[in-house]
């Protein structure tokens, strides 16, 4: 995987746009009042703009590039990335700051969340048991959309301030005739 700046922002571009089509998806079949398929989809646009948190966190160097890896591909914790936060260290021997993602323990709430998502699409067997897929109600799935929208919202936020960060510091580098 590249690590370069560009490719980075481009991945976070990716994630957010990923995460905007699904929720509109997911906004479609709640108007239809197909409910366990909108919560579905939204549940996952819910995880894709939290790769965008993810994207970010790598990129300043919050995850080396074996934690990035690991928790792109794994969903329980992915959704803990919504829980996470920065812990900062100072090397005892060479006095450099650290900075690295901690995860609290949460995974008793993402678990449910993940395990409701499979349930409300996929039909499952159970011993000697048919399971049909959980039909949810239009509560939980308004709910799960609300989140989706919120946390859209909010990397699309922090995506804006980052482009402002940059352009006044690529124009005060021009003012100082830094390239």
């Amino acid at each position: 995987m590249p690590v370069d700046d560009v490719f980075l922002k481009e991945l976070r571009i990716s994630c957010i746009r990923n995460a905007k089509d699904l929720l509109v998806e997911a906004s479609l079949l709640f108007q239809q009042k197909k409910y366990s398929r909108s919560a579905f989809l939204a549940i996952t646009s819910y995880e894709e703009s939290l790769k965008a948190g993810l994207v970010s966190s790598y990129r300043y160097e919050h995850l080396s590039k074996t934690q990035f890896k690991k928790i792109w591909r794994n969903h329980d914790l992915k959704m803990l990335t919504k829980y996470a936060h920065v812990a900062v260290y100072e090397h005892l021997k060479t006095g450099r700051i650290i900075q690295r993602l901690k995860f609290p323990e949460h995974k008793d709430k993402v678990t449910k969340i993940i395990q409701e998502r499979m349930n409300s699409l996929y039909v499952d067997i159970k011993k000697d048991e048919i399971l049909e897929p959980k039909i949810i109600r239009n509560q939980q799935a308004q709910k799960y959309i609300r989140v989706a929208k919120r946390n859209i919202d909010w990397e699309e936020m922090f995506q804006s301030i980052e482009k402002e960060l940059e352009d006044e510091n690529n124009r005060e580098k021009e003012m100082a005739g830094i390239k």
